[in-house]
Order: structure tokens, then C-alpha cells, then sequence
């Protein structure tokens, strides 16, 4: 059975549940030898090996796929194994180094230790992954629970369920509960609108039945009988276990989205085209066309996607280019730059995915510490304002060519009363880790050194001084 933590608070607004929560296990970065004294002679050859790896490669953090977290039988057995997402598992770098010392007599240096906003940010993966699990047994009249007696009665009136008036909410709850599964009028209407098929569509297919990264402008958009959760930076959509029985058993969702021909490729399309534009800028449509074939396994003309994104606004058209609206207004000294450039390209979507997502581990473990900088010295205090601000330093970040192009926009911020003055040896330092591993627009999508790699000579290789913003 689902159970909310105490500390909750509903926003009747926005239907958002926000949590405060503590990691259950406090030894997950602090793991000492002891431990590892007990458990080193249970390790199989395959989880020594695994672990030999971790030390000659020195990822930072340590992440596993699905098949390696398999492999860690032990680590599972102690509870030492920790998933931060479906098939994405990490470990601590002490537990690492411990292994090193007591079983390897130091045969490898130490791994580098993750930073305390690191940390910070693994717990959060970890606490997401967590709930998400606890919430598969959640069920409608549980989510129901959660919204306001007058949210209830708006559902009534919406659904034309009669003899609410004088119900409390638990009466509320049970009344809505009992229509939805003793009727399929309220699941065919649900069904009826497009964007409610495609978002049902994805948490039917998904493993869970939860999603997450679900997009914050849509939430008003959202069915009821899908909850809405705001964890860690992460918005995640849950619907209840037995909702999702009731939908499986008795409408064909996948075929209404065919029937209705709910631009549900158009939503992978746009996404796929967003996501270029978060690791290229600018991209070029007959590159478009390819990356949208060579991931999604869909052909798309030019003249569909400039119609696209006509009507949708999420990019800018700019003849045979896709553009961020970032860079629009210098599109043009921009392509001089990047014509010569070959495009860095994932070898599939879910590569693609993990590079180009602004939530992406890689990135924001990195980010963590100059973000919380950068949030600390806003001026604008709001919460929300500050996470826009927040994406649009990340946006500032890949587009720029080095430090010195970040400083000169924080230098612009301060002028302008954004930010106050950010102290300058913790800033440099932090842009200095930072910059070399983004993946930049102008170098379209290559990091630092994959571009210098590409450019032997001095020649093709774009400096601060020949670019202007």
C-alpha cells in the first residue's frame, strides 16, 4: 500500500506534492573499512572485475547499467548497490577505494570522492528512484486523497458527477473512485482528448507506472486520475496500479492514439528536435531529417518540420536551419563559425538522450556547485524564477566558447542587477572544471578537447576574439 511521508504539503494550485525527505541509509558516503573486511571474500570474479574497471577508468560519479548492477550480487546483498534511475545504478567512491585498500593493497590511486553538492545530488537521484518505487501501489483513491475538497467537487462538475454537494472529502474521494470504475464514461472522455492519450499512452508502456522529467508548462493539462509529484528538481507523473489494470483490460489506448492520429510522433519529433538544439544551437534541417530517422525510425520532410514548429513555437526557422532562440539574432556570424564543423553525433536516442538532457547526471553533478553559486547571488528570490534562471545559465554555458565568454556574461548580469558580485576565485575555479566538459554549440556538440581533436591546426579553431555576441 502507498503511504506519503509526514512531511507533505499540497499545493492546491498546481497539484504539486513537495517533499522533504532524508536519506533512510546515512552510511552511503561514508563507508569505512570495517565493512569491507566483512563482506571482501564474498565478491564473484565478475564483480571483481567490475569493480578492477571502476578503478582504471575513474568515472566521477560511478555509474553502472543495468547489466554490470547485475553482476554486483553483493553490493545488492548489503544494500550498498543504489539505483538512481530505470536501468542507471551508482555506488560510492568510498566504497570503491575501500575495496582498493583491503582486497587490492592499494594497487590503484584512490578514486576521487564525490563533493558534498554531489552528494547532495546523488541522494536526490536516489530518493527519487525510491519513491517512485513506493508509488506502485498507489492507488485512485489514494491519489484523490491529495487534492482539496474543492479541486474534488471541480472534477465532479467536470465529469457530471451528481450528489457531491453535501459529501466530505472522504465522500468526495469514494464518490469519484466508484464513478470511474463502475462507469467507462469518465475514462472514454479522459480518452477523448489528445494530449491526455499520449501522456496515458507513455505511463502505460513505461516499466512503472511513473514517468518523469514530465514538462512543468503542461501540468494544468493533465487528467486527474494522473498525479503530479515535484521531487528534487524532478517532476514525476504517477497513475495509480489500478487505473492503469482498468485502462489495460478495457480501452486500446495505443490504438486510439492511431485513430485519432494524436501527433504522438509529432511529440518524439519535437522532443527530438529539442534536444538537438540543446547539444547543436543551430542545426541544419537535413541533419534534422537524418538524426529524427536514425533515432526515432520515422522520415519527416523538411516542409513537415518547418510546419512543426510553425505551429508549435519551439524553435525558430531560419531557411534551412532549426534555431535556438538564444542565438537567433546572431544566426548569421554563428554559421561562419560552425559550417566547417562536423556534428558530434550518439550512436543512439538513448545516448542522444543522456548527453543532450539538461538533467542529465553527467552535467548537473558537475553544475551542482557553480548552480548553487549562481542561485545564491540572483537578486530575484523567487523559486521558480531562480530554476528558469538556472536553465538559461546552462543555455549560456553551451553556447559559450570558453571561461572567459561565461565572465563576460556574468559581468553583464552584474551590471544589470541579476546577480550581485559573485566571488571571483570560487567562480573561476568552478568554470574552469566545468567549460572543458559541456559540450559546446559552437563546436556543435564536441566538448573542448573531442574538438581539438578534430582540429589539428590553429586555423579552425575558434577563438573568443573572432566571435562575437
Amino acid at each position: 500500500m502507498f503511504k506519503l511521508p509526514e512531511s507533505v504539503t499540497v499545493y492546491d494550485a498546481s497539484q504539486i506534492v513537495e517533499m522533504d525527505l532524508k536519506l533512510g541509509n546515512e552510511t552511503m558516503f561514508e563507508i569505512n573499512i570495517g565493512i569491507m573486511h566483512e563482506i571482501n571474500n564474498e565478491f564473484s570474479k565478475k564483480e571483481s572485475t567490475i569493480i578492477e574497471n571502476l578503478l582504471k577508468e575513474r568515472p566521477n560519479p560511478i555509474l553502472l547499467i543495468q547489466d554490470e548492477a547485475n553482476q554486483m550480487k553483493v553490493l545488492k546483498k548489503y544494500n550498498l548497490l543504489y539505483r538512481i534511475d530505470d536501468d542507471l545504478y551508482t555506488v560510492s567512491p568510498e566504497l570503491i577505494n575501500a575495496y582498493n585498500e583491503i582486497v587490492l593493497d592499494l594497487k590503484y590511486p584512490a578514486l576521487e570522492v564525490l563533493s558534498e553538492d554531489q552528494r547532495q545530488t546523488v541522494r536526490g537521484l536516489v530518493l527519487n528512484d525510491e519513491f517512485r518505487e513506493n508509488l506502485k501501489d498507489i492507488t485512485l483513491m489514494e491519489l484523490l486523497e491529495l487534492y482539496s475538497n474543492e479541486e474534488l467537487k471541480d472534477i465532479c462538475r467536470l465529469y457530471s458527477i451528481k450528489g457531491f454537494s453535501t459529501k466530505n472529502k472522504n465522500g468526495l474521494c469514494e464518490l469519484i473512485s466508484n464513478k470511474f470504475f463502475e462507469s467507462k464514461d469518465i475514462a472514454a472522455s479522459i480518452l477523448d482528448d489528445d494530449f491526455s492519450v499520449a501522456v496515458l499512452y507513455e505511463l502505460l508502456a513505461s516499466d512503472r507506472n511513473s514517468i518523469k522529467d514530465v514538462n512543468m508548462d503542461s501540468l494544468e493539462l493533465f487528467p486527474f486520475i494522473v498525479g503530479i509529484f515535484d521531487r528534487f528538481g524532478s517532476i514525476i507523473g504517477v497513475l495509480p496500479s489500478d487505473v492503469k489494470t482498468y485502462l489495460e483490460e478495457n480501452f486500446d489506448v495505443q490504438s486510439k492514439i492511431e485513430s485519432v492520429q494524436v501527433p504522438q510522433t509529432n511529440y518524439e519529433i519535437i522532443e527530438c528536435v529539442q534536444r538537438a538544439l540543446q547539444i547543436y544551437g543551430v542545426v541544419e534541417m537535413k541533419h534534422m531529417q537524418k538524426l529524427i530517422n536514425m533515432y526515432l525510425n520515422i522520415e519527416v520532410s523538411k516542409n513537415e518540420l518547418k510546419g512543426l514548429f510553425d505551429l508549435e513555437g519551439e524553435g525558430l526557422i531560419y531557411k534551412n536551419y532549426i534555431v535556438h532562440p538564444f542565438i537567433m539574432d546572431d544566426i548569421q556570424e554563428y554559421l561562419t563559425f560552425i559550417l566547417d564543423v562536423p556534428y558530434f553525433v550518439p550512436q543512439n536516442y538513448e545516448e542522444f538522450k543522456v548527453i543532450t538532457g539538461y538533467s542529465d547526471i553527467y552535467q548537473t553533478l558537475e553544475m551542482q556547485g557553480f548552480s548553487k553559486l549562481f542561485k545564491q547571488h540572483l537578486i530575484d528570490k523567487d523559486k521558480t524564477n531562480q530554476d528558469e534562471m538556472e536553465v538559461f545559465l546552462l543555455t549560456m554555458i553551451s553556447s559559450s566558447v570558453n571561461e572567459a565568454h561565461v565572465k563576460l556574461y556574468l559581468q553583464n548580469f552584474e551590471e544589470n542587477h541579476i546577480i550581485t558580485k559573485m566571488p571571483r576565485t570560487k567562480r573561476d575555479k568552478f568554470l574552469n572544471k566545468i567549460i572543458p566538459q559541456i559540450r559546446k554549440w559552437i563546436y556543435r556538440g564536441h566538448n573542448s578537447e573531442e574538438y581539438k581533436n578534430l582540429k589539428r591546426t590553429d586555423k579552425n579553431v575558434v577563438s573568443f576574439n573572432n566571435f562575437k555576441k
